[in-house]
């Protein structure tokens, strides 16, 4: 019965773990209103405000190297007055969102300093798209997606 006990006390303390890191994510995730209506200049670029120090790649899902899959996420999200990604919203996405939590993930880990023209540490909303491709696959339906440029 102790041992029960235990094994339940850890499930539920890993399921709690779970549930308040999707709770996070979920806070993130915004409308393109609310986005837009944050208080934050709307960029097409960052680069003059903002410039990232340091970069996180997506991780690209198993199953789909497994499948042979190859996609893009185009995010618009806002860079906070810390100099994190507070804020998203997904533009795009192919296939489907199996990619989502990959470029969602990697964007979170992201950080950026402000630049010297940004000494009040400005927030922005921009856009980015990142791209998840497998060589020596068919990756057709990639080209017309995402962007034949991206070849």
């Amino acid at each position: 019965m102790k041992s029960t006990f235990l094994l339940g006390s850890l499930v539920a303390l890993a399921m709690a773990g779970c549930a308040s890191t999707t709770k996070q994510a979920d806070t993130m995730l915004m409308t393109e209103a609310e986005l837009h209506n944050s208080g934050a200049q709307v960029l097409k670029d960052a680069d003059g405000y903002w410039s990232a120090v340091k970069r996180v790649s997506p991780r690209y899902p198993l199953k789909q190297v497994q499948n042979g899959v190859s996609g893009c996420v185009e995010l618009e999200y806002r860079i906070g007055s810390d100099g994190k990604m507070d804020g998203y919203r997904v533009v795009k996405a192919f296939p489907g969102d199996v990619f989502v939590d990959a470029v969602v993930d990697a964007m979170k880990q992201t950080r950026w300093q402000p630049t010297a023209e940004n000494t009040a540490r400005e927030p922005v909303v921009t856009t980015i798209q990142l791209d998840l491709r497998l060589e020596g696959y068919d990756t057709s339906g990639y080209r017309e997606n995402c962007g034949a440029n991206n070849m």
